[in-house]
């Protein structure tokens, strides 16, 4: 299981066509299998702040996830609005399993 977290700051002017953009791909990775990744996104309220938090069975379906066309577009354009570099962190979440 491999389970990633990242949180990234667009401009202020680009918080709803972000908040579109999600709303695309969520919709698009809801014709995949469900069973095998979990992607949930949150937005900071009152901010330009997002975090995704994703969460994938192995590396083929987090290839297949973060190759997806819509994914990546929405990815592309995000990007040039970012405020900063994104943070990315790797979660352990065998840690929560020994409890």
């Amino acid at each position: 299981m491999i389970a990633v977290k990242v949180t990234y700051v667009v401009e202020e002017g680009y918080i709803d066509e972000n908040l579109s953009r999600i709303a695309g791909f969520l919709a698009d990775f809801k014709h995949l299998d469900q069973s095998r990744f979990q992607y949930d996104v949150l937005h900071v309220k009152g901010s330009p702040t997002f975090v995704h938090v994703s969460r994938y069975k192995d590396q083929e379906v987090q290839q297949e996830i973060l190759g997806n066309t819509i994914f990546r577009k929405f990815q592309e354009e995000r990007d040039k609005r970012l405020v900063g570099e994104p943070l990315i962190e790797y979660l352990d979440i065998n840690l929560l399993r020994s409890l």
